[in-house]
């Protein structure tokens, strides 16, 4: 599947990134202006439109309605109010764009309406200042549309939900979607990595959700360029922070966006987001290994504690489940409790691995490799 695929999966499949789609169009079919709030790095935005617009379609029956993008920044002079800014545009002929008087007893709204200027258009604002995000809630507030072919809203807003109206509908992103649904996601992607294991899969899954946070988009694009057995994630992505195509994902100095951190090279976020992935994924592999190891040298491992005045954390051990990889590696070296040569390897192995992740270090990707390809006999 393409990026462009995978970016309609998203929205249309994924749990969280759906509920926003459906809340937007539930909204929409009841006649009220959205408001929605999304994150600066909003992955797959133009997507969301689009899924929008195909999903009110269906949903209200009404196949010609559009949505209309409009730049607030870009499109919208500083000096021109909405309704105004709206007349100018959309108003089909010279005669209802210039015929609106203030003066007279009906609103700018009213007029707009009357006149079907924005007739099976759903007007979809975005890049609002500060500055202008007052006036465009002043105007919705005020435009009551009674259905569909009147003109519907959707104002993007970002940095808190507005105060909700009887024709107003609020809807922040971040309520919706989660690292949950990233990881979803990215699980559906190592699908089609035939050639990985299910372990394997599952590490890459989850290192990619932790680290991309919610930023779907950056999570499909690491995961369509990686070769896990040979890369760490955090290298691709922090080459992925320097491309061109990605210059503004992370620019905001406020933003926890994985992006930021790799240019300020803030090696220390960036290994923990990897390290809570591994802690996930392979310690568990570790502590599975462990009670195998032990199973398969028990009645070793049961005559040296047996024999022997063994104790861990200061309590004397009296099963052979109670060791943990440390006190394992000090019996088979003092007592050769354990003499198969690779036993002795692969335990001391673990042990390292182990240690790394308690005291908060990454495993290398060499050892990732030596985890998860690891089949104990």
């Amino acid at each position: 599947m393409n990026s462009n695929s995978w970016s309609e999966f998203w929205w249309a499949n994924i749990t969280g990134a759906h509920l926003v789609i459906s809340k937007i169009v539930e909204a929409l079919t009841e006649n009220c202006t959205v408001i929605i709030d999304i994150p600066v790095d909003l992955p797959w935005r133009h997507q969301m439109r689009s899924s929008a617009e195909d999903e009110f379609r269906k949903l209200s029956g009404i196949s010609d309605t559009i949505i209309e993008v409009v730049d607030a920044t870009d499109d919208v002079p500083v000096d021109v109010a909405p309704g105004r800014f709206l007349l100018d545009r959309f108003a089909q002929n010279k005669e209802v764009r210039n015929g609106y008087r203030e003066r007279s007893q009906r609103s700018i709204q009213e007029y707009i309406i009357e006149n079907t200027v924005l007739k099976n258009r759903i007007i979809w604002v975005k890049g609002m200042l500060n500055s202008q995000v007052s006036d465009w809630l002043s105007f919705c507030r005020d435009y009551n549309s009674n259905n569909e072919e009147n003109g519907l809203f959707v104002l993007e807003i970002q940095g808190g939900v507005h105060k909700q109206d009887n024709n107003m509908r609020s809807i922040r992103l971040l309520e919706c979607i989660s690292n949950y649904d990233v990881q979803l996601f990215s699980s559906f992607i190592v699908e089609e990595k035939s050639a990985l294991s299910n372990v394997w899969r599952r590490y890459l899954s989850t290192a990619t959700a932790i680290i991309c946070d919610i930023d779907a988009e950056i999570a499909s694009h690491l995961l369509e360029i990686i070769d896990p057995k040979k890369q760490s994630p955090l290298d691709i992505i922090m080459e992925m922070a320097s491309w061109q195509e990605y210059s503004v994902r992370g620019a905001d100095d406020e933003s926890n966006h994985i992006f930021m951190h790799c240019r300020n090279n803030n090696k220390k976020e960036l290994e923990q987001r990897l390290w809570k992935a591994q802690v996930q994924v392979l310690f568990p592999l570790i502590e599975m290994e462990r009670i195998k190891i032990i199973e398969s040298y028990y009645r070793e491992l049961q005559t040296t504690i047996e024999q022997k005045h063994i104790e861990q954390y200061g309590e004397k051990i009296t099963k052979p489940i109670q060791l943990e990889l440390g006190t394992l590696c000090f019996l088979m070296n003092r007592y050769s409790c354990i003499r198969d040569k690779d036993a002795r390897e692969r335990i001391s192995f673990l042990h390292k691995c182990r240690n790394h992740l308690a005291h908060a270090h990454c495993c290398s990707t060499s050892e990732v490799c030596e985890l998860l390809d690891y089949r104990f006999l």
